[in-house]
């Protein structure tokens, strides 16, 4: 899994030395979302439009760090969230911890968050996240032909993220007209993460 190795050299400016790291883990894909403004050095920078090759004190570009940002922007993309879900992921990309995403939350929006909830939503978006690699890698194998296909493999629309997913990724839900629905794995756990802040919490927003 990824190993993550940091070292300051003599110079007083850190070099990160990647080894092996990958998005296999939900825990990587914590780390590094949480710690992108650390890891990634021009971020910040490119957030403001600077240019981060002319910005003085930027260190110089590290190529595979950033090739793994690149993908994890894209998969966030693709990955269903809402309005409160986009701000705190976005700060908590900037920089800001835990406390500080709760108080301007609380701010904009008066609510009354604090910061373990936060951290609740949090792992909840990384987990959405995950799951979006998850399928598309698994989607992947399957067309590549590097995974052997069972006879009886057929894919659903999920009702929910409209996405396409193997029968075995979905969950199959009866309602009251009798009609079956299917949902996939990502989006039944947010429907039953949503039931519970609003029944401990009294929140309907997530």
């Amino acid at each position: 899994m990824g190993k993550i190795k940091q070292e300051t050299i003599s110079t007083g400016r850190n070099n990160h030395e990647w080894d092996s790291v990958n998005l296999n883990s939900l825990n990587n894909l914590y780390m590094l979302i949480k710690n992108r403004s650390r890891f990634e050095e021009t971020y910040l920078s490119k957030q403001f439009k600077v240019n981060p090759i002319v910005t003085n004190g930027v260190p110089r570009f590290v190529e595979n760090i950033i090739c793994i940002y690149v993908d994890i922007d894209i998969y966030i993309k693709k990955t269903t969230l809402t309005k409160l879900q986009k701000i705190i992921l976005k700060y908590i990309m900037l920089g800001y911890n835990y406390s500080d995403v709760a108080e301007l939350i609380n701010n904009n929006f008066e609510l009354n968050y604090d910061k373990t909830l936060i951290k609740c939503f949090f792992i909840s978006i990384c987990k959405r996240i995950f799951f979006r690699i998850q399928n598309e890698h698994e989607i992947w194998l399957e067309v590549s032909e590097n995974k052997k296909i069972k006879s009886t493999s057929r894919y659903k629309r999920c009702c929910s993220c409209k996405e396409y997913y193997n029968l075995k990724d979905l969950k199959l839900m009866t309602k009251f007209n009798d009609r079956v629905y299917y949902y996939c794995r990502d989006c039944k756990s947010f429907a039953d993460a949503k039931r519970h802040y609003k029944i401990k919490y009294k929140i309907t927003e997530v």
